[in-house]
């Protein structure tokens, strides 16, 4: 039986595809780094435990009087407190997931763009190899 004769290595036309996480690296500003540290920072198990500990310690003191009351029962310093935080974290935490969603449209260009240079490759590559499986399937038959 003859050996299927292979072609030569394929020799790419165009420039290597790129990183999407690097491409968005490079882009950030010191703002957009900034805001997306605070969004993973506010979003973890470590700052939701942190802050529930604080808040839970902020009450007791208040209640018991161990320490002078410095926000007595309505807790009103509590709540603004807890409303500027919410204030700034929030447009910040909005900011980083806007930009997850424009990495994502670029990713999504990227994979578009070597789909389209990869698909007649592909389709002439299946052509051949239909042809040489159909042949010598006739052939040993």
């Amino acid at each position: 039986m003859k050996q299927p004769a292979f072609p030569p290595p394929y020799m790419h036309e165009h420039a290597p595809i790129k990183n999407v996480n690097e491409v968005i690296k490079e882009r950030l500003t010191v703002g957009q780094r900034a805001s997306d540290w605070i969004a993973a920072k506010v979003g973890s198990w470590h700052f939701i435990i942190g802050q529930s500990i604080l808040l839970t310690l902020w009450a007791i003191l208040n209640v018991t009087a161990w320490v002078r009351h410095w926000d007595p029962y309505p807790f009103i310093l509590m709540n603004l407190v807890l409303s500027l935080q919410a204030a700034y974290t929030a447009p910040m935490i909005m900011m980083s997931q806007n930009r997850k969603a424009d990495r994502d449209r670029i990713e999504a260009h990227i994979i578009t763009k070597s789909t389209r240079r990869r698909k007649p490759k592909f389709g002439s590559f299946w052509r051949i190899l239909k042809r040489r499986t159909s042949s010598s399937l006739k052939s040993t038959s």
